[in-house]
């Protein structure tokens, strides 16, 4: 069985607590699931290190001990902006050395996917973080029409987006 897990958002209505995001790909029966967006991912057990690294930076915000076997794990923003700074530092290109060698290809690969993996899903991450400051100080927001179906929700977002709550989760799906 492989392993995928995910960092996942949604918007909330701060007044109301009413959702206004959505997958689009489907909508969870569950309420609790119900508006999360992908905001990057991980296919492959290689990244087992990395998510057990993201749940312990969880762990720090939370009062709860989660583990690898918890599917769904809350993510606050001062946990996000560490996690940022864990992925970067599991994106560095180093140096060849003699384990690779021309025999080695594949390996070279590997770790050449694993660090450019890592790197990706950090800028994604940073453009969220840079994303949810201008919407802090500035009011102003990029455009999440594709994660709000609703038109005049989209349209209330885009007018007034300090109205609205941010929510995180690693949903863990080994």
């Amino acid at each position: 069985m492989g392993l995928d897990f995910y960092i996942e958002a949604r918007i909330k209505e701060k007044a109301t607590e009413r959702i206004i995001s959505s997958s689009n790909i489907f909508e969870y029966e569950d309420e609790d699931d119900k508006g999360f967006f992908e905001v990057c991912s991980w296919c492959s057990r290689a990244f087992s290190d990395v998510r057990d690294g993201m749940i312990n930076i969880c762990n720090k915000y939370s009062d709860i001990n989660y583990n690898r076997n918890d599917f769904v794990i809350p993510v606050s923003q001062t946990a996000l902006r560490e996690i940022y700074g864990y992925l970067l530092k599991r994106s560095y290109i180093s140096e060849p050395d003699a384990q690779y060698s021309e025999n080695n290809d594949d390996d070279w690969l590997n770790k050449h996917c694993y660090e450019n993996d890592n790197l990706y899903n950090a800028m994604k991450i940073h453009s969220l973080l840079a994303e949810l400051e201008r919407i802090k100080y500035e009011n102003v927001t990029f455009d999440y029409s594709e994660f709000i179906p609703d038109k005049k929700d989209f349209v209330a977002f885009e007018k007034l987006p300090q109205s609205y709550d941010w929510e995180f989760r690693i949903f863990n799906s080994y």
